[in-house]
């Protein structure tokens, strides 16, 4: 008899994504953007990776881009694949491997304080300039150059 499988493990749910993309998908696109598509969608299951968004919604330009369809994503196309990021989102959120916790983030720095008074307002606070002073080529050639003596133990 064999083990039950889990219906959420990655091979199965490649294999769910790309059922939905023939289903959904092949009907409405060309045969080569089809095949971009299903390998881009098993792809970011594969690898653990969330589909790109923007402002929280699916980044469209970004998906075209990789899918090389910037000419066949009209809103019907994107209104058909949008349930199949859906629930990559939801399959990677359930899991989550990829994502450190917040208590295996280091925490972050506070900033720094140097050249910061307590209780002075902008107008007072010095300015510190961290840059190095420029020099220019003129002022090289007029230095001279150092001289280190000679320390060794074996010079007479």
């Amino acid at each position: 008899m064999a083990p039950y499988q889990h219906p959420s493990t990655p091979e199965i749910f490649q294999r769910k994504i790309s059922d939905f993309c023939t289903l959904r998908l092949a009907p409405l696109l060309q045969q080569r953007t089809f095949e971009n598509v299903r390998a881009y969608m098993v792809g970011l299951v594969q690898f653990r990776s969330h589909p790109p968004t923007r402002a929280g919604k699916i980044d469209w330009q970004a998906i075209a881009l990789a899918c090389d369809m910037e000419n066949e994503l009209t809103a019907e196309v994107k209104r058909a694949v949008q349930p199949g990021f859906d629930a990559i989102a939801r399959h990677l959120g359930a899991s989550k491997p990829n994502k450190p916790s917040t208590s295996t983030v280091p925490p972050r720095r506070p900033p720094s304080k140097r050249g910061k008074s307590t209780g002075a307002s902008k107008s007072q606070t010095p300015t510190i300039s961290l840059r190095k002073p420029t020099t220019t080529s003129s002022d090289r050639r007029s230095a001279p150059p150092a001289t280190i003596p000679n320390r060794s133990r074996w010079a007479p």
